[in-house]
């Protein structure tokens, strides 16, 4: 992780340096204690490899923060308003921003960037009562200390934010990981709340591999000029599941064997290979040569089961909870074992980590409206989150974790997908009934924390300066008709396009709300790379300087 950006992706500023994480942590001497997740003063050296908790991102986001406040103080006065935008007017030329502190600021341009734009998740059961149920997760632990160690608590997701959560409420309350014959055990402190995990898909998430192996290499057939080609022999628009789709299939078969013989004969050698593929690519073989190794190999990977085999746990048949539990239980052990094997030593993980060497080939390809509308409904509503799923767990080590709790009996994740949510007025607890299994599971909790984010609201509903803006016709949505698209309008330069259909040139739109005109828009930047917010951001500073000096 670092936010110094290669010149790469800023190409109209100067070169910046400076340290990444793993440096800036290094340079603080900061150390990883003997429970491999607390940083303190005691305990080893921290290694590039480990995963550090994510409050050292936020310091680290915060002191970058400083660093450029104080550089940009060279030439530009900076004023912070530490106060909430809520409303705009406009004259020809201006804009007053109204703030909650009655503060009104004008301004000749507008940079959007609000970032998340969340909804309570049991608002879209019909809750609107905050009775012991913790809508937002941060900070940790604060948000966490009023649960106790006698009651049950259900968290709403699992991803990152979830698992943040669990951490906290087990090894954050003194609980203890010991390894017995290489297998994770919790020794429990006894200050551990009863803990009941659900998410709306109910499918499990694949942990991050151990990496190492040269995963980026030209590819063979997943391409800008592929993309290209595809717009000039069927449209403009793309149907992502008929056009896309194969082509990715086919990069991760590539991926697969090349990862295969770089393990077996030495990733030095496998540009051997990848000459092999291309030739065979350019004379029509490609096919047949991937067929031809597949047939040397016991196994046969299948991208699409990998990229399809969750897709839809309601339909499994799960006859109870407990089925679907050991279900959970046995895949995560699967992926954990090959995310410890890694990318060099694993061709399955190598081969999935084309859909994140390789994003940025897919957002060149969905961008934009460069999907049919039918595509992008289920792009934005289930590909997305596929691709989520499959590259942006948690670390393998989170994922034993998960599987000692399991087993210590402290941590459940047997509900199935989307819940039914009760609020019990009299008892004062929670129900909760599973849906999909033909022996229903019901549990009843003391406690709901959400760790998830629903990022689907309607702009109009918003009560920033966004809705504000919406409502005044500045803003519109890119696509008012769909159920899962709730992106700004936006024009390739990031204006935001009125109601009128007109982008206006003195605003700039960027991240999170424009999730769905333009695809994974959230992310933490990485070094020595192209990285598209950072360049998206430095070509929105050209542009104001250079309508500044017309």
């Amino acid at each position: 992780v670092s936010l110094f950006p290669d010149a790469v992706s800023v190409p109209g500023c100067p070169p910046t340096t400076g340290p990444s994480l793993y440096e800036w942590v290094r340079e603080r001497r900061l150390r990883l204690t003997e429970d491999g997740f607390t940083i303190g003063d005691t305990g080893r050296d921290i290694n590039y490899g480990d995963f550090l908790p994510r409050r050292l991102l936020g310091e680290y986001l915060l002191w970058f923060r400083e660093v450029i406040k104080k550089e940009a103080g060279l030439l530009f006065e900076i004023f912070e308003h530490k106060a909430k935008a809520t409303n705009i007017a406009k004259d020809a030329y201006r804009y007053a921003i109204q703030l909650s502190n009655s503060e009104v600021i004008i301004s000749d341009y507008l940079f959007i960037t609000v970032g998340q734009i969340s909804e309570p998740i049991l608002s879209s059961f019909g809750y609107k009562s905050k009775t012991k149920y913790i809508s937002q997760p941060y900070p940790l632990p604060e948000q966490l200390e009023t649960v106790k160690a006698e009651e049950r608590i259900a968290i709403c997701g699992l991803g990152l934010t979830a698992f943040d959560a669990i951490l906290t409420l087990t090894i954050g309350r003194g609980g203890k990981i010991v390894v017995k014959n290489g297998v994770e055990n919790y020794i429990p402190s006894g200050k551990e709340p009863q803990i009941v995990a659900f998410s709306r898909s109910g499918l499990p998430f694949f942990s991050r591999p151990s990496l190492g192996a040269p995963l980026k290499y030209e590819p063979i057939v997943f391409n800008q000029s592929a993309i290209d080609g595809l717009r000039n022999k069927v449209g403009m628009k793309l149907d992502y599941d008929r056009d896309i789709l194969p082509l990715i299939f086919t990069e991760m078969r590539v991926a697969y064997h090349r990862a295969k013989y770089g393990r077996d004969y030495g990733w030095e050698k496998t540009q051997k290979l990848h000459t092999d593929f291309r030739y065979a690519f350019q004379t029509g073989n490609l096919e047949k040569l991937l067929n031809e190794l597949d047939s040397h190999d016991s196994f046969v990977f299948s991208p699409k089961d990998y990229y399809f085999e969750f897709y839809d746990t309601s339909a499994m048949g799960f006859a109870d909870s407990t089925s679907y539990e050991n279900w959970i239980r046995r895949w995560l052990e699967n992926d954990l074992k090959e995310s410890r094997s890694g990318t060099p030593l694993s061709p399955i993980k190598a081969a999935l980590e084309v859909l994140r060497e390789f994003r940025d080939i897919i957002r060149y390809a969905v961008d934009f409206g460069g999907l049919t509308n039918e595509s992008a409904e289920r792009f934005f509503s289930f590909h997305s989150e596929t691709l989520n799923r499959i590259g942006v767990g948690p670390q393998k080590e989170h994922t034993a974790i998960v599987l000692a709790l399991m087993k210590a009996g402290i941590l459940r994740i047997c509900l199935g997908p989307s819940p039914e949510i009760l609020w019990d007025n009299y008892l004062k607890y929670w129900k909760f009934s599973s849906k999909v299994f033909k022996l229903q599971q019901v549990i009843t909790v003391d406690w709901i924390y959400q760790g998830s984010i629903n990022r689907r609201q309607h702009i109009g509903e918003n009560s920033s300066i966004v809705g504000a803006m919406a409502h005044q016709g500045l803003l519109r949505r890119y696509y008012p008709e769909s159920a899962v698209n709730y992106a700004v309008d936006i024009d390739h330069n990031f204006h935001p396009i009125n109601q009128n259909g007109i982008a206006n040139e003195r605003i700039w739109v960027l991240g999170l709300l424009c999730e769905g005109a333009t695809f994974y828009n959230g992310y933490v930047t990485s070094p020595d790379k192209f990285v598209r917010s950072q360049f998206d951001a430095d070509c929105a500073v050209s542009s104001i300087f250079s309508q500044i000096m017309q």
